[in-house]
Formats: C-alpha cells, structure tokens, sequence
C-alpha cells in the first residue's frame, strides 16, 4: 500500500483547502520528510484527516469513554464522534485521501460533513463516505459500513492494524521498554491487540466447568431411572405370548357363536316377515275388493269417451251457426257506413281542389312585391348595423371614461388607508423592538427548547427506568432465596422417596413371584388344554347332529323330487292336448276372419265423403258401427280361441313352475348328502384331535392332583366331566391370584415412586436453572443502575446548559423555565407567536412601502387614459347622430310596401297556405278513393257471410243427427254422456291409476309372500336345529367377558413392558449423552490445562511471550540496519522481561534502563518498524509516519535517530516524522510546514531546503 495524496480543509486548525502530493516534487524524491510547526497550528490535524478519509475515525477519538461536549449547534455530541474535528464556525469540512491498494490500483477516499442548512451553527449531519477507483472514474462503495469494507479489502488492513502499520507512535514502545512486567502486559496487549487470548482462556475455563456441570447433570439422571429387573421381564413376556394365543382361540369360538346368533336371528326376522306379507296380500285384497264402485264408475267412463268426438262436432257445428249469424250481421252494418262515408270523401275532394287552385293564384301575384321588399329590407339591416356599431363605440368610450374617473377615486381612498395603516405598523414595530431577536433566531430557540424537552422526557424515562430497576433488583432477591430453599426442599424429597422406593422393591422380593407365576402359567395352559378339549367335545357333538338331520332332509327331499317328477309328466300330457285344440281353432277362426274382412271393404269402397252412410246415415264413416252375422261367428271363434290360449298358458307355468320345484328338491338332496359327507369327517376329525390332546390332559391333571374322569375317546359324558375339571382348575388358579396382585400393585408403587422421583429430578434442574437465570438477571440490573445513574448526571448537565442559553429569550417573551416545565408545547408556542407577529409586522411594513409606490404608479397611468377615453368620446357621438338619420330614410321607405309587414312574413304566410291546401287536396283524394274501395269490400264480405250461414245450417243438422244415432247405440242417454264428458281427463286417469295401483300392490303382496316363505325355507336349510337364542347370547356374551379380561390383561402387561421399555431406551439414549459428554469434557479438560484459566492470564500470558518473540526478532532486524551494536533478548527469569545485548561489550546482557536516550530511541524505533512488518506482513507498506517528539534528545542523538530514519530508504519506504525540534528540521530538507496564521488557523506548506524558492512548492487552497 502507498500514500498518494492527502487533502482536507475545515478540519481543526486546518481551516484553508490543503493538499499534500507525494506523487509531486520535492515529496515525490524524498524519502524523508518532515511534517513541521508550532505546538496546536495543526500537524497531527494532517495524519487525522488520513485516518478519516480511509476509516471515518482517527487515533484521538478512537476511546471507549462515554464523555460528552458541546457542539456550536448547542447540542452534545460524544467526544469520540469523529465530526467533532469540523473547525468551528464552518459549514462543512472534508478529507480526501488518493493511495494505491495491494491490487495495484489506485482510488481515492472522502470523508465530508456538512451542517443543516449551511450554517455554521447548524446541527451535525451525518458523515457522508465515497471511494471512487481513479482508474475509470467509477464508484466503489459509498456509506459508512461499505465503504469501510471496501478500504479493508484494498488495503488488507484494518484501522487498528493502519495505526499500527502506517502511523508509528514510538512513545508506547518507549514507555513499553522502561515498564515493569505486569504494565509491560497490558502495553504488549494494546499494542499488538492480543487481548483476545484472555477472552479465549477466560472462556475455554468457564466452558469446562459448564461441561463438568452437564456431564454430573446426566450421570444423577441415569441413576435416577428405574429399569424392571431381567426375570421379571422374561415372566411377563411368557405371560403376554400365552394370554394371546388364549385370546386368539377363544375369538375363533366367538366367531362361530356369533355366526350361529346372526343365523337365528336372520331366521327369525325371516318368519316375522313372512307374517308381514301374508298381512299384507289379505290387506291389498280388501283394499281392491273395496274399489269395486270405482271399476264400475271408470268403465262408464270408458264407454263414454268414444263419443267426445260427436258431441264436440254437434256443438262445434252449433256454435260456428251462431258466429255466421253474427258476421253477417255485422258486414251489413259495415256496408251501411261505407256508402255514407264514400259520399263524404267526394264533397271533401271537391272543396280541397277549389282551394289550392286559389291558393296557387295568390302566390304567383306577390312574388314581384316580394323581391323588392326585400332590397328595402337589406338597406335597412346594412343602416341598423352601423348605427349599432357607433352606439357601441359610444357606450365604450363613455365607459373608459367613467372607469378612469372612478379607478381615479379608488387609488386616492387606497392611498389613504395604506397611509394609516404604514404608520399603524411603525408604531407597532417601534413597540415590540425587543421581539426582534425572537424573530431572528426563532429556529434555534424551538430547537433548544425541543431538545430540553428531548432531555427531560429521557430524563424521565431513565428516572422511572431506574425506579424499576431497583424494584426488580429487590424482586429478584427474595425469588432467588426462595428458589434456594425450593432446590434443598426437592432434595430432601428425593432422599424419602429413594427410601420408600427400596422398602417397596424389598416387600417385592420376598414375594415368591417367580414360583407363582410359573404355576400361574401352567394353570393356564391347562385351562386351555380343557377349553380346547370341551370345543372339540361340541364340535363332535355338532357334527353328529348334523349327521342326523342331514339324513332326515336327504329323505324329505327325494320324496319331494318324485312327487315333481309326476306333477311334471301330468302337466305335459295336457299342455299337448290344449295344443292340439287350438290348432283345430285357428284354422276355422282365419277362414272367417278373411271373409269379413272382403265385405267390410266392399261396404267402405262405396262412401262417398260428405255424403251420408248407405248403413248408418253418418257422415263421419266410422268403420264398423253395426253388427252382422259373420261378425258373430269370428267373435265366438275369437273367444273359444282365446280360452285354448289361457288354458296353454296355465299348463306351460304349472310345468315350469313344477320343474323349478325338482331342481329345488334335486339341490336339497345334493346339499344334505353334502352335509352329511361334511358333519362325519368332523365327527372323525374330533375324534382323532380329542386323542391327541389326552396325553397333554393327563399330564395336567397328575401334575396339578387333579382326577381323570375321562378316556381316550369320545362319549356324551365327555362334555360335563370337562366342565367339572375346568372348574377345579380355576379354583386352584383363584388361590394363586391374591400374591400375584400384590406383587402387581408393589410394583405399580415403585413404578410411580420412580416416575415422582424422575418428576422431582426434572423440576429441581428446572428451578436450579431459573436461580441461575435470576441471578444473571440481577447482575444485569445493578449494572443497568449504574448506567443509568450515569446517565441521569449526564442529562442533568445538558439541561442546565440549554437552560443558561434559554433564559434570555425567554425572560424577552415574559416567560420562565417553569413555564416549559408546566406547559412546553404551549410555552414554545408563545414564543413562536410573538416571534412570528413580529415578523409579519416586519413583512408587512415591507409589503406596505412597495404598494404605496405600485399605487403612485396607477394613478399616472389612470390619468392619461382618461384624456384619451374623452377624445374617442367626441368622435363616437358625431358617427352615431349620421348613422340615425341614414336608418330613419331606409324605414320610410319600406313602410309603403306590403301594408308594412315583414317580407318573409307575407311571404311565408301565403306560401303556406299554398302548400297546405296542395296537401289537403293530396288527403281528400287519397280518402275518397280508400273510401270507394271499403264499399267495394264490405259488399263482399256480406255476401261471403251470407253463404257461410247456409253451409253451417246444413252442417249443424248432419252433427245431430250422428250425434242422436251414437247415443242410441251406447244406450245411454244424452245428459249422462254429457255428465261424463265433464269429467276433466286428470280425473280420469287418476282414477285409474288407484285401480292400477291397487292391482299392482295385490300382485306386489302376492310375490312378496312367495319370496317371503322361500327365504325361511332357505333358512331352514341351511341349519335344521332349532337354536336357543337366549342360551346362544349368554354364551356369547360370557366369552365376550373372558375374552376382555385376557385382553385387559395383556394390555396391561404391554404397558409395563412398554413403560420399561421407554425407561431402557431413556437410559440408553442417556448413557449415549454421557459417554458423548465425558469425551468432550476431557477434550475441554486438556485444553483447560493447557490455556484456560478464571481470570486469562494462562493463554494472554503464552500468547503474548509468543507475540513478543516475534516482535523481538524483527525488532533485532531493524536494529542491525539502524545500528549493529545492540539486539534485544527475551530473559529467561520472568515471561515479558527484556535485556539489551551489548555487542561492542563482548555481547553483554544489559538492563534497558541502563541505555541512554539515544539508544532507546533506535530500541524503541526498531521496535515501531517490527511492529509495522508484524502487523503488514502480509501487505507491504511504502509509507510510514512517525508521530514522535524528538525534543528530549540530545544532538549527538538526534544525528544518530536522524541517520537511522534516512537507512529505510534503502528499504522502498518513504517516511515522514512529525516533529517542531529546530534541529531535526535543519536535517530534514523536505518539509510540509504548518504555519500559523491567527485566530486558530494554520496553512500547510510543502517547501525544499535546497532550492532557494520555497514558496515554489507552496500549496494554499480553502477547507
């Protein structure tokens, strides 16, 4: 990194534009200058403002402290906020700093403040930041934060590390050599920036206790875990297997008690539903007997309907007379009134014609007056027009005229009124004097008075903050204590139940439970043998059963199956012989049919349509109204044949019907002969499992002293001689029930100590962890307080000052500091209205004197218009009076024409009346001959109704007399039909849905019933014994009972199992926790042994031996180039002291206090460039200032740091010392020169010694 160029202005004593070019001559040559001036004019100003530019701080502000001043905008500001270097009285003030980054590009940093407003008392504005690449031009980063990254990343340095790398300050390591080992500590730690070991090692042993803490922590856990014992476990495993396998075989037997169940009650409501529909079929028949009226009313109906048709013909017919009647009536009327109104429309044409001719004569004698009426009236529009336009001019100029004299007016009463009213706000003005300077600076005081309000509200806050503060400090006392005794509370709860927790596993042990389990189980197993051999004892029972009744039902239904097999044969024989009648039938019903059929279309082919029927008389021609003999004869055959088909049906359903009945049989036989087959081989395979299993049952009972009742086979006694073991069995396992359950409830007990003693464990950690977290809490209040109490002094001053600044401007608006304390808003308020009142009297004053002059203006102007609008007043008035009299002559004339009137007038008139009669004429000719053709019309229309009345009458006596020959073929007569014609076709067909509907639900019933009673002969056979509902619920609701304590049971054991289970898993996952705990603990331990320790010092102490190891190394380096005498050595007596090894002196160890100033001037030297190299090992840097007073140094000295300064040229370094010794400069021929100038202010030079014009390499600019 390389130094460039460093510029600023307005910043501290510099308060001219300056610039330093290194890239310039004489700097550009030199590889040794100085930075030289009088104490204060502004030397280290130069090394601020290159601190600024790269990193927004500088060396001097760069403190922890918290300490406040003032600043000129009266407000405080930090002392460490580095705007505080903005030169007082300036608006803004800046640094700019050009240097080249590690990447080899150069950019350029600003820093720049402002002021608000650009006044010097302005409030500080935030610092605004730029780099820009000098490259291109471009922008970098811009802010605070980026563009500190970005100077970071271009210099791989940070600010410490610049201070330490760029700006050498040999008065540390002076001090650092002269220091005893615990100061020399604390240097070696700010200088080399170390400070973070102690952390490391602070923190390194405050994790291992942590650690130590958690890894105990898990091991109290895991010996607070209760685990069941192994055999223990093992027993309840044997115990759950077998009380599964129990449940599972009573659910099989379940299952086929419940089938049987499920079979008889199906059964049953089969029958019940059976007797339903046997209710039901009687019911339909009833309902259907009841509807007889009903039948007979909708076949009176049906036989009246064929004759709608006639009866709506014969009033159609009547109806259609009477319209005729009517029509003709009505057309005689209309031809009256068209004969009446065609004479009219003759006299209307004949007046119309002798008008429009009239009309026509009219207009054609005007038409001569007419043109020249109309050049008389374009005379006088052309006269009239200019005599408007004179009278205008007239009116404008007599307005002009009265305007300039009242406009004249006005500005004399404005004038004196603006006289009174200048003279009103003079005094007023000369009143309030003493407003002015609220006026003037009205903007500060309401920011002062703002900030003091700002104050006291954060005075306030940090007051009531405070007040709490002490409350929690004094809350969390008393909940720390009581959380204490809490933790020692659960402790000694842990410790009685841990007791009672080994008096209850005690109790546990001397309880055989092992023994009695194992009995226990083998009673089970036994009971299971017996259960098992008692099912198979049923199912033999069952199945021979079944054999029986399989028989019985193979028989009934061979016999059902020969009596279908006749009926079947029987129904053959006299289907066939129906057969053959019809046959004989159809032949002779054909032949007839055919023969009344050629008739019937020899009668039909002799109609004659609208002639009547040779027949009937009709003139409808339906076909076949009247009976014959041939008729008779097909209607017999078609009866007989009719019969024959009923009677072929009824056979061929019988044969169905009886051959679905021996399918049925035929299956019934097949089904019982294989359930037969079924119930022998479960009688065998009982037999064989019953053999089986007795070895087992006399196992059992020799083993449990028990008797056998029974042998290796089968018989009707096996059943209660089982029932008879079973019970003594169970009577034996009751006595063994009592231990056990005590055994089971000592177990619970322990479970649930263990489970509190876990619960306590938990909830004293839980406390342990909120008295820890109380007492931080407490730590963080006090040291809260404290701060705030600081603060509290802090605003108490700020307050008093801003008061000092107050007072006067309040005491000129009347009013105290206890006004702003009673009412700020309102006392800020009041100043700002006085302050603002004086100002507008101020403004108006201002306003007043310029209106006056706009005034005296107007008037001048209002005068010269009205001269002229007098003038153009005269010459209107003359044009107006000749304009008059030219209207007056044109008038006179046109009066004689055309009586006066206007010419379009007249001529509209009469031209109107021409056209209107033209149109009149037009209408009456157009009415007379509609009129002529109306007449024409209705004479038609009469004559067409009349003709209509003939052809209605005829057709109204041929309805009749159908309609009359209908009625007495149906016997009925003509009221009756018409009655039920009446009735609406809905109701008629309503009617016969219900009949309909009845027939339906009577067949419905009748299937329903049929269907019914197969299902329970289904049933039936299906299971031929009659089950005992009762007896078969009992029985299912006791294995119900057992199953549900197996179960109850086994649930139970799942869940001690299940809850051992989490208590091993939660022990392993522990013990995982701790084994992991205890290997990091050791690695903490290691690494706690070897640099932690409570207060740091272990590892700051080895971090800074090695630190400085490495600084005496380069140091030595440095010190060889300056001067080869002398090295620093590392005592071996203590960790940080140092020894000088005199080489000149046979390399004697030297004590550094035995060294003259200028030998610890090169030591102290070495040691600023090594921790140069140090810190910029990385990034090397060719510029180095060394801010160091060299006053104390005698010449022989001086000449010696002098020559040792000048040898880092050779290293590619350029230097600059700041220094104002009188010597050193002599030396030095380069020199930026900080001259002052008075008041504060200082000038920065760049001169060379060896040119005889030093003002040629001056530099003046403005900051």
């Amino acid at each position: 990194m390389r130094i460039l160029a460093i510029r600023g202005a307005n910043l501290a004593s510099l308060a001219d534009e300056f610039e330093i070019d290194l890239r310039a001559e004489p700097l550009a040559s030199a590889g040794l200058f100085a930075i030289t001036g009088d104490t204060g004019a502004g030397k280290s100003t130069i090394l601020d403002a290159l601190c600024l530019a790269l990193y927004g701080q500088f060396p001097r502000v760069a403190i922890d402290k918290l300490e406040s001043v003032r600043d000129p905008s009266g407000r405080d500001i930090t002392a460490k906020d580095a705007r505080a270097i903005l030169r007082r009285g300036a608006a803004q003030g800046y640094a700019e700093v050009d240097f080249l980054g590690q990447d080899g590009k150069q950019y350029r940093a600003r820093w720049e403040v402002r002021r608000a407003r650009g006044k010097a008392d302005g409030n500080l504005q935030n610092a605004e930041r730029r780099l820009d690449s000098l490259e291109d031009g471009s922008s970098i980063a811009t802010g605070q934060k980026d563009v500190s990254q970005a100077v970071e990343a271009c210099t791989e340095l940070t600010f410490a590390q610049f201070r330490r790398t760029v700006l050498l300050a040999q008065g540390e390591f002076d001090a650092f050599l002269l220091a005893a080992e615990n100061e020399r500590a604390e240097l070696l730690e700010k200088i080399t920036g170390t400070e973070i070991y102690g952390r490391i090692s602070e923190q390194v042993n405050s994790g291992t206790k942590e650690r130590a803490n958690e890894t105990k922590a898990l091991e109290q856990r895991r010996a607070d875990i209760g685990l069941m014992e192994e055999d223990v476990r093992t027993k309840l495993e044997s115990e759950l297997a077998e009380r599964s396998a129990l449940s599972e075989s009573q659910s099989v037997q379940l299952k086929d008690l419940t089938e049987r169940l499920k079979h008889a009650e199906r059964l049953k409501d089969a029958r019940a539903q059976a007797y339903n529909a046997e209710t039901g079929l009687a019911a339909a028949k009833q309902r259907l007997d009841e509807a007889r009226d009903d039948i007979a009313r909708l076949e009176r109906l049906d036989a009246a309907e064929p004759l709608r048709a006639k009866a709506e013909a014969e009033r159609l017919s009547e109806r259609k007379l009477a319209e005729a009647r009517r029509h003709a009536e009505l057309c005689e009327v209309a031809v009256r009134q068209s004969e009446q109104n065609a004479a009219s429309a003759a006299r209307t044409l004949k007046e119309a014609s002798e008008a429009s001719t009239k009309a026509d004569a009219d207009v054609e004698k005007f038409t001569p007056l007419w043109r020249e009426a109309e050049q008389a009236d374009s005379q006088i529009a052309n006269a009239a027009s200019e005599l408007e336009a004179a009278q205008a001019a007239v009116a404008q100029a007599q307005r002009q005229a009265d305007a300039c004299a009242s406009d004249h007016e006005k500005i004399e009463v404005q004038r004196s009124g603006l006289n009174e009213q200048l003279a009103q706000t003079l005094n007023e003005l000369e009143t309030r004097s003493t407003h002015a300077l609220l006026a003037d600076r009205l903007e500060d005081i309401t920011s002062r008075i703002d900030d003091r309000a700002e104050l006291r509200r954060r005075e306030a806050v940090a007051k009531k903050e405070l007040f709490s503060a002490t409350e929690e400090d004094a809350r969390l006392q008393p909940l720390i204590a009581a959380a204490e005794e809490e933790v020692a509370a659960y402790a000694s709860r842990r410790s009685q139940i841990s007791a009672q927790l080994n008096e209850l596993r005690e109790a546990l042990s001397q309880i055989d439970e092992t023994s009695l389990s194992e009995h226990d189980a083998r009673l089970r197993d036994g009971l299971e043998l017996l259960r098992q051999a008692r099912e198979i004892a049923r199912q033999h029972s069952d199945a021979a059963a079944t054999v029986s009744e399989a028989d019985v039902l193979r028989l009934a239904q061979e016999k059902a199956l020969a009596e279908a097999s006749d009926m079947i044969r029987q129904a053959q024989a006299q289907h066939a012989d129906w057969l053959a009648r019809r046959s004989e039938v159809s032949g002779l019903f054909e032949l007839a049919e055919k023969t009344q059929s050629q008739h019937a279309v020899a009668l039909r082919s002799a109609l004659i349509t609208g002639q009547p029927c040779p027949v009937c008389g009709g003139l409808d021609h339906p076909y076949s109204e009247l009976g014959h003999p041939e008729g008779e004869m097909v209607a017999q055959m078609r009866a007989r044949r009719a019969e024959l088909d009923q009677a072929i049906a009824a056979t061929a359903k019988d044969i169905t019907t009886w051959q679905g009945a021996e399918e049925r049989a035929r299956a019934q036989c097949e089904v019982a002969a294989r359930r037969g087959e079924d119930a022998t081989a479960r009688c065998l395979d009982a037999q064989n499992k019953f053999e089986a299993l007795a070895p087992q049952l006399s196992q059992f009972c020799v083993a449990e002293n028990l008797p056998l009742p029974i042998g290796p086979g089968i018989d009707a006694k096996a059943a209660s001689a089982l029932d008879g073991l079973k019970a003594d069995a169970e009577a034996i396992q009751r006595g063994l029930r009592e231990p056990l359950a005590q055994a089971v409830s000592l177990r619970g007990e322990a479970d649930a100590l263990q489970k509190t003693l876990d619960e306590i464990s938990e909830d004293s950690e839980r406390v342990a962890a909120q008295i820890q977290k109380d007492r931080d809490a407490k730590a963080s209040v006090r040291a809260k307080c404290g701060q705030l109490e600081t603060q509290l002094a802090s605003l108490a001053e700020q307050l008093a000052s801003i008061a000092r600044e107050l007072t006067p401007y309040l005491s000129t608006a009347g009013l105290a500091l206890d006004d702003l304390d009673r009412d700020s808003l309102a006392a800020q308020q009041h100043v700002a209205d006085l302050a603002t009142s004086y100002a507008k009297l101020r403004d108006a004053r201002a306003s007043l004197d310029a209106e006056q002059q706009k005034l005296e203006m107007s008037q001048r102007e209002i005068h010269l218009g009205w001269e002229k609008a007098k003038a153009s007043l005269g010459s209107s008035l003359l044009a107006q009076s000749q304009r008059e009299q030219r209207l007056q002559e044109a008038k006179t004339a046109r009066a004689s024409m055309l009586g006066g009137e206007a010419t379009d007038t007249h001529r509209a008139r009469f031209t109107q009346a021409a056209k209107e009669a033209q149109v009149a004429l037009s209408a009456a000719q157009a009415a007379h001959s509609e009129a002529d053709k109306k007449l024409e019309l209705s004479k038609a229309l009469l004559d067409g109704a009349l003709r209509a009345i003939d052809a209605s009458v005829q057709d109204f006596a041929t309805a009749q007399e159908v309609f009359a020959n209908a009625i007495s073929v149906a016997a009925m007569n003509r009221d009756e039909i018409y009655a039920l014609l009446a009735i609406p076709q809905e109701e008629r067909e309503l009617l016969r849905s219900q009949i309909n509907a009845l027939q339906t639900k009577l067949t419905e019933a009748t299937i329903a019933l049929t269907h019914r009673r197969q299902e329970v002969e289904r049933l039936q056979g299906e299971r031929e014994e009659e089950t005992d509902l009762v007896a078969l619920t009992e029985a299912v609701t006791t294995l119900n009972a057992e199953i549900e304590d197996i179960r109850n049971r086994v649930a139970a054991i799942q869940a001690e199992l299940k809850q051992d289970n989490q208590a091993r898993a939660s022990a392993a996952d522990i013990g995982r926790q701790l084994e992991a705990a205890r290997e990091e603990l050791e690695i903490w331990r290691r690494v706690d042994d070897a640099i932690g320790s409570a207060d740091g010092n272990k590892f700051r102490r080895f971090a800074q031996g090695v630190t400085l190891d490495q600084l005496v190394q380069l140091a030595n380096v440095q010190i060889s180039e300056l001067n080869p005498r002398y090295q620093l050595a590392r005592a071996t007596t203590s960790d940080l002291a140092l020894h000088v090894i005199d080489r000149d002196m046979g390399d004697e160890v030297r004590s550094l206090r035995s060294l003259s100033g200028g030998e610890r001037f090169l030591v102290s030297l070495g040691l600023a460039l090594a921790l140069s190299g140090l810190e910029g090992r990385q990034s090397f840097v060719d510029t180095l200032f060394i801010d160091e007073g060299f006053g104390a140094l005698d010449a022989e000295t001086l000449d010696m740091a002098i020559d040792a300064l000048e040898t880092l040229q050779g290293h590619g370094r350029k230097v600059g010392v700041i220094t104002h010794v009188a010597a050193m400069v002599d030396r030095i021929a380069v020199q930026i020169r900080v001259e002052k100038r008075g008041g504060g202010r200082g000038v920065v030079r760049v001169v060379d010694a060896g040119f005889n014009d030093a003002s040629a390499f001056a530099v003046f600019a403005e900051a």
